[in-house]
């Protein structure tokens, strides 16, 4: 089994990551679950700020190619955003 280094394997595995998760969410106590709350909530509120931002001085359009790629293209705009 260490030669086949199955224990890392299964880690890296998105079940194995999962139970991971799930077993660290089990082992939090009120507190922690509290910090982990209010950490959510400035994290959603920056991003809220900054696609504020975003919006207001910036028109975003995203495009995908044939090839699956994403391309962003930020097109400045100062009366607003018609596409969005």
């Amino acid at each position: 089994m260490e030669k086949a280094d199955v224990k890392n394997k299964w880690e890296s595995s998105s079940w194995g990551r999962k139970l991971i998760v799930q077993k660290r969410r089990a082992s939090l106590n009120d507190f922690d679950r509290f910090k982990l709350m209010l950490a959510k909530i400035k994290r959603s509120g920056v991003i809220k700020q900054e696609l504020a931002k975003l919006k207001k001085g910036e028109c975003i359009l995203n495009l995908i190619l044939n090839h699956g790629f994403l391309l962003v293209f930020v097109i400045k705009h100062s009366a607003g955003c018609s596409f969005l």
